[in-house]
């Protein structure tokens, strides 16, 4: 996220039930009661603040300067959770302490980064686990919803008179292995635009098969497939897919 928009994105999708989702997920995967997870793109902190209400104690950890300043002007109000949560502006991969957590959580993390950063986030996962915890990741997959998407508004907040607009598209690169997503957030007062925010990024699509290969030559095993963080099975007809991995025991 770029250029400011971070704002717009938690204006926009705060409270859309994907957070809940995924936090009902990893809270459901920690059977033994609250333990501590590292969230590896904190985002603006709808999954980690969720979390930390539920009684785990999380390491959230966010990178881009815009979105970990909007994140942490939440977690400066949020005095229920201070004592569970701790957010820093940069990547676990750079993290000098070992959290010794129960799982870590990559969410929407694995498809945004090229091979060399995919490996360093799998060696720092590894290390940064107990033994037995779980490595929870979404990634994107090949299926005819990640066709080619024209240039279209895809969601809107309203405010009274003030209104925000998310538009995007979708474009398949050379070799159909990724994807170019633009996208701009528009604010209209009284029907007339005032200010617009826009970025683009690429997004890589995976198979099943391709992200197990590369989780077990990393170290982890009992690797399971889920269609989403609903916990459904998994379905090759949808735009993705989460997995789940465990590091191995001492014993």
């Amino acid at each position: 996220m770029e250029s400011g928009s971070a704002h717009f994105f938690g204006a926009l999708y705060a409270g859309a039930g994907d957070a809940q989702r995924k936090a009902a997920f990893v809270g459901a995967l920690l059977a033994d009661g609250p333990g501590r997870i590292v969230d590896t793109a904190a985002g603006v902190g709808d999954v980690a603040f969720l979390l930390a209400r539920e009684g785990h104690t999380v390491l959230g950890f966010e990178p881009c300067r815009e979105m970990y300043a909007v994140l942490f002007d939440r977690f400066s109000h949020a005095a229920d959770i201070r004592h569970l949560a701790a957010f820093f502006p940069i990547r676990f991969d750079d993290y000098p302490l070992d959290p010794r957590a129960d799982a870590v959580v990559a969410s929407n993390h694995w498809s945004h980064l090229d091979p060399a950063a995919r490996e360093s986030l799998l060696a720092r996962s590894l290390r940064g686990l107990r033994p037995g915890g779980l490595l929870v990741m979404n990634c994107a997959q090949h299926t005819p919803l990640r066709s080619d998407q024209p240039w279209d508004e895809v969601h809107k907040r309203v405010f009274g008179h003030l209104v925000i607009r998310h538009l995007a598209s979708s474009t398949a690169l050379p070799g159909g292995e990724s994807r170019q997503i633009k996208f701009e957030y528009r604010m209209e007062y009284e029907g007339e635009l005032v200010h617009a925010e826009s970025a683009e990024y690429v997004l890589a699509l995976d198979s099943p098969d391709a992200v197990s290969a590369k989780l077990a030559a990393a170290g982890f095993v009992d690797i399971r497939l889920r269609g989403g963080f609903a916990d459904t099975d998994y379905d090759p007809r949808l735009p993705g897919f989460v997995v789940v991995a465990r590091k191995p025991s001492e014993d």
